[in-house]
């Protein structure tokens, strides 16, 4: 039941141990609308980013307000020998969000002195610092500035109006693809037949590296997908396009709440515009089926700030989406540590996305037709021009699908 929110003097806010069912959990996140990482089962994806020994607080967030309670919110909380990290933040619903200073001053007064981490790669939660800075006891270490790129359906008419905006390179590659002989045939797999695709979609994605020469781990590649189809066997789902029994383009995605998240991909030469065929396919198909939900593309590294309502992506295939910018970040902070003693950072804080989002004036034209200055620029978005498929440009060390668990 929703709460009347006009007068909160009288409220009071409260921390308490869940008692909520897996399912219950996951349908409140998904109503929040926070992504996969606040899933009961997927938070640990988020947690071993940080620590490989941890237990988990699993918390509800109450408002009492006229004699009433109500569960307004929730979070999960690791707690490792060196940091505390929320898994993608505090889930608040929708009309709440005033609730976060109090409910945030409850949360660590439950879970005691720390270093904490806040927020993740596909949190679309505001940032949080100011509201951090106005926390007692609160120190803020450093922070990582990050845009969640995404495809918003709300933003055109209907489905034909986007599909005429995007990128006349998409309509391209898409027109070649359906020239070919044989024609393309789509297949999809959820929950854990997804791994039955897994020696289909790695191959290809090693093919895409290879031609960017861009670093690539099959092994590391291969547990995360394990990890995820184990961790969120609901929600995972894997997409083939072959022409004829040949695989020529593979995507792995996770569907939760109104969200689809691309996490990787790959695609081969043997079919040219097989991978846009399918990238497109797939998100029409979510489209319709939630015609207000969004995919989610990924993110990038915000080294400046870009004025509300105008985005250019620095990675090329998120261009030719036409995919809009969430600002958010992760933030390591203090909480009631007295001593100066030295403390490690998370090395997640410290990785960058290349290329990374560097201002609108540096970047636009070079990067949409691939020229010199944009080579020498950002030599990981050249690379991307030449793609089929659709995959994050990233630098060898941090891929864009090795973060997204």
């Amino acid at each position: 039941m929703a709460m009347d929110r006009r007068d909160p003097a009288d409220e009071r806010v409260d921390v308490v141990p869940t008692t909520a069912t897996r399912a219950q959990w996951d349908a409140f996140a998904q109503e929040c609308g926070s992504s996969f990482w606040s899933a009961r089962r997927g938070h640990r994806m988020w947690q071993w980013k940080f620590h490989a020994r941890y237990r988990t607080r699993l918390l509800d967030i109450l408002v009492t307000r006229g004699g009433e309670r109500y569960k307004v919110g929730q979070c999960a909380v690791g707690i490792g020998r060196r940091f505390r990290v929320f898994s993608d933040g505090v889930q608040l619903r929708r009309g709440y969000q005033t609730v976060w200073p109090s409910a945030m001053a409850g949360l660590l007064a439950e879970l005691g002195p720390g270093r904490y981490v806040y927020g993740s790669f596909w949190s679309t939660e505001a940032p949080r610092e100011a509201g951090l800075a106005g926390l007692r006891s609160v120190e803020t270490v450093m922070s990582r500035p990050l845009a969640v790129e995404v495809v918003e359906s709300a933003r055109w008419a209907s489905w034909e109006a986007y599909a005429k905006a995007v990128s006349k390179n998409i309509a391209r590659n898409i027109r070649k693809a359906s020239a070919q002989k044989p024609g393309l045939t789509l297949s999809v797999r959820n929950g854990l037949r997804s791994l039955g695709h897994v020696p289909l979609l790695l191959p290809l994605r090693a093919s895409m590296y290879a031609r960017k020469s861009v670093w690539f781990s099959g092994t590391r590649a291969f547990g995360n997908y394990v990890v995820r189809v184990i961790s969120l066997p609901r929600y995972v789902a894997t997409h083939v396009a072959w022409s004829g029994r040949t695989p020529v383009a593979a995507i792995s995605t996770v569907s939760f709440g109104g969200n689809l998240y691309y996490t990787d991909g790959g695609s081969s030469r043997a079919l040219p515009g097989g991978g846009w065929t399918l990238v497109m396919r797939v998100l029409e198909d979510h489209w319709r089926a939630t015609p207000t939900g969004r995919f989610m593309l990924g993110y990038t590294d915000l080294v400046a700030d870009f004025p509300e309502g105008r985005w250019i992506s620095p990675v090329r295939y998120r261009q030719d989406c036409r995919g809009s910018a969430i600002r958010t970040s992760i933030v390591v902070f203090d909480y009631r540590l007295a001593s100066s003693a030295p403390r490690p950072i998370p090395n997640l804080l410290l990785e960058r996305t290349v290329p990374a989002f560097e201002g609108i004036a540096e970047q636009p034209r070079e990067l949409q037709r691939c020229g010199p200055r944009g080579r020498d620029r950002q030599p990981a978005a050249d690379k991307g021009c030449e793609v089929d498929g659709a995959d994050a440009n990233k630098r060898s060390e941090q891929p864009a699908e090795a973060e997204a668990g």
